[in-house]
């Protein structure tokens, strides 16, 4: 490791092995997040409504990912946690994504005889199928190993120190995209960016090769039956897991609310394709940096119930606001207030679950809980993509506002009643 980096690290522990996988950790993350950027979130909606695709259909496709992400997650929910090479698990698992930009990049090579709305949608379609049945197996791995790689106490500010590396990494990144699309166009800009993206993956996956699991954190993982039901069985008598069992089914329900928001203010304010390059720097900027900021600063002091239902709250605000916008600065404005919410969200409630599940069942835990989130979304993205559709946005835009604050209420309770 390097040394000024490694003298860096050393604020965070002074255990020569955590702070090895803290390096590679972070690098992972920089990495796989300039990765993702480069063809998921506003650019590739914005490539989708380029080539025609609906509102509906950009919702069906996240639904039919969730419901096959759901069903992997219970079919493999014994299996996670019964894999003891999970390093070597979690490196191959993270290489299989990069099929999404290479068919990308296949769609807008062939170009015009296959930018064909139908034919996009259908391609994309059979990967939501697929590439979930993967994704599922690699994220319950990943719950697992996490827990054997970072001591607690560390696992807050770890998550601030990241969110701060991998958001100014995105906002060179946001900025990037923006001007590639502004210069090159349609299609030839989202070739270039769908191209770079399975590169970011190929040295994700070099950086998770280096980690080490703690000796003092090695647990065997659970021997009981590897068929599903036994592992879910398990789970489900948890009492903390039973709190928190309502709250993330109505997360998967809010989601959709902002994942729509560049939909919407794209269709609303005409804004052109380079816009989308600065919605990411914007989400990075906001959503990433300041967020990661709060998160090391509130964490410890407010507990992931207190700082979820923050997130919820503020999304809420902001998601009401997309009802009304009049404006590209004031779309801008809320969506980097969804974008700082949403982390607050997205950091809280993953780090309260690796604090009360039991690391030998912590595959299973957090594949119950993504199942629940999963079902969720894949409920509710058709449904507000065709509201959308069908009524004004503020009707529909103020209905989830509602169900975010009630949502974060839930959180707070859920995990005050666990401590």
């Amino acid at each position: 490791m390097i040394w000024p980096v490694d003298t860096l690290l050393r604020r965070l522990t002074d255990n020569p092995l955590q702070r090895r996988n803290i390096f590679w950790l972070l690098s992972a993350g920089l990495l796989g997040s300039a990765g993702a950027l480069f063809f998921q979130g506003p650019v590739l909606q914005t490539y989708l409504l380029e080539v025609g695709v609906t509102k509906a259909q950009i919702g069906l496709l996240g639904s039919v990912a969730g419901i096959t992400g759901a069903g992997a997650m219970l079919a493999l929910m014994g299996v996670a946690d019964r894999i003891e090479r999970r390093v070597r698990a979690e490196v191959l698992l993270g290489l299989v994504p990069v099929l999404t930009p290479i068919a990308l990049v296949v769609l807008t090579l062939l170009s015009p005889l296959l930018q064909k709305a139908s034919v996009v949608f259908g391609a994309l379609l059979v990967l939501s199928l697929i590439l979930p049945l993967v994704g599922s197996l690699a994220a319950m791995v990943h719950g697992s190993l996490y827990v054997r790689l970072i001591h607690v106490n560390v696992r807050g500010r770890l998550a601030g120190v990241s969110g701060l590396v991998c958001g100014l990494t995105s906002m060179g990144v946001g900025l990037v995209v923006g001007k590639v699309l502004a210069v090159l166009g349609v299609p030839l800009g989202y070739t270039v960016c769908f191209g770079l993206a399975p590169v970011f993956f190929v040295a994700v996956a070099l950086a998770r090769s280096q980690l080490s699991e703690l000796p003092e954190l090695q647990k065997p993982g659970r021997r009981g039956s590897p068929f599903p039901w036994a592992a879910l069985l398990e789970v489900l008598k948890l009492k903390q897991f039973r709190a928190l069992l309502a709250p993330n089914i109505l997360r998967g329900l809010t989601s959709a609310f902002g994942f729509f928001a560049w939909i919407v203010a794209k269709e609303r304010l005409d804004l052109p394709a380079e816009y989308a390059g600065l919605t990411v720097t914007v989400n990075a900027l906001a959503g990433t940096i300041l967020g990661a900021a709060s998160i090391g600063l509130l964490l410890d002091r407010w507990g992931p119930g207190l700082l979820a239902f923050a997130g919820y709250m503020l999304t809420a605000v902001a998601v009401l606001g997309l009802g009304v916008m009049n404006s590209p600065m004031v779309f801008l404005a809320l969506y980097g207030l969804i974008a700082f919410g949403g982390t607050l969200i997205g950091t809280a409630v993953p780090l309260g679950v690796f604090e009360i599940g039991p690391p030998e069942l912590m595959g299973a835990f957090n594949g119950a809980r993504m199942i629940l989130l999963s079902m969720g979304g894949a409920i509710a993205l058709p449904v507000v993509g065709h509201l959308l559709e069908a009524y004004a946005p503020l009707h529909v835009f103020a209905g989830g506002a509602v169900l975010l604050l009630v949502n974060g209420i839930w959180y707070w309770h859920g995990f005050r009643r666990r401590a």
